[in-house]
C-alpha cells in the first residue's frame, strides 16, 4: 500500500511531507513498505505535502540511486486527520526517522502569527532562541520541539544563543511572519562546522490544510 494518495483530502486522511535534515548524508531515497515514494532529496529540503492513509508504514531511506545500502529503517503510525513533517535526522551512521505533527491551538487569533521551534543540530548543546532580543524558546535540546508561540506580525531579528557559553551562535536579522499564519523554525546543522547553523522557515500545514 502507498502512503501518498492523489485523491482529494479527507478528514479520513494524513497529510505527509518529508524534510532531509541530516547535514553529512548525501541526497537520499525514500522508501514506504519497500516502494520508492521520495527521490533525491538533499539535505534541508521538504516535500510538498501529500495525502496518506491512516496505518502502520515502514519507512526506510538509502543513498539516492540505490537502495543496496540501508541508512535507517523505522516504523511510523499516521492517524487520521493529522498532518506531519517526516524528518530524517542525525548524523549518519547514527541516523534516526522523527515524525512531528502540526499541533495549533483551537484558539487561535488570526490577527496574530505563529511560530514553533524545533532544534534538528545533531548532538548540539542547547540554545535560547530570541525573537527582538526576548526569548521565546528557552534551553531547546536536540530534537525538542516547542508548542506554538503566538506573535505579532511583522519582521523580527532571530538569535540562537549557545546556553554553554551565553555567546550567539546563529542570526538571522530578517524573520518576516504574516497575521493568521503557522510557521515552523527548523534549527539545522552544526555550530562551528562547514555547514554552519542555519534555520529553516517554512509554513506549516496547518495553515492552509483544511
Amino acid at each position: 500500500m502507498s502512503i501518498y494518495k492523489q485523491e482529494t483530502s479527507t478528514l479520513s486522511n494524513a497529510k505527509i511531507r518529508v524534510l532531509n535534515a541530516s547535514p553529512d548524508t548525501p541526497s537520499v531515497d525514500f522508501y514506504v513498505n519497500g516502494s520508492l515514494v521520495v527521490k533525491g532529496l538533499k539535505y534541508k529540503s521538504f516535500t510538498e505535502y501529500a495525502n496518506a492513509e491512516p496505518g502502520i508504514y515502514t519507512v526506510t531511506t538509502t543513498p539516492s540511486g540505490t537502495n543496496s545500502e540501508i541508512l535507517v529503517t523505522e516504523d511510523i503510525e499516521l492517524l487520521p486527520g493529522l498532518i506531519y513533517t517526516i524528518v530524517i535526522a542525525g548524523l549518519n551512521p547514527a541516523l534516526t526517522i522523527e515524525l512531528i505533527s502540526d499541533t495549533p491551538s483551537p484558539n487561535t487569533d488570526k490577527s496574530m502569527s505563529y511560530m514553533r521551534y524545533i532544534n534538528l543540530s545533531p548532538y548540539s548543546t542547547e540554545f535560547d532562541v530570541l525573537m527582538n532580543g526576548k526569548i521565546v524558546a528557552p534551553n531547546l535540546f536536540y530534537l525538542d520541539v516547542t508548542d506554538y508561540v503566538e506573535m505579532y506580525p511583522g519582521n523580527y531579528k532571530m538569535d540562537l544563543v549557545n546556553v554553554d557559553d551565553e555567546k550567539i551562535a546563529m542570526t538571522n536579522p530578517n524573520v518576516k511572519v504574516t497575521a493568521g499564519k503557522h510557521y515552523a523554525c527548523y534549527i539545522v546543522g552544526i555550530e562551528n562546522t562547514k555547514t554552519g547553523l542555519q534555520v529553516l522557515l517554512p509554513l506549516e500545514g496547518t495553515t492552509y490544510i483544511k
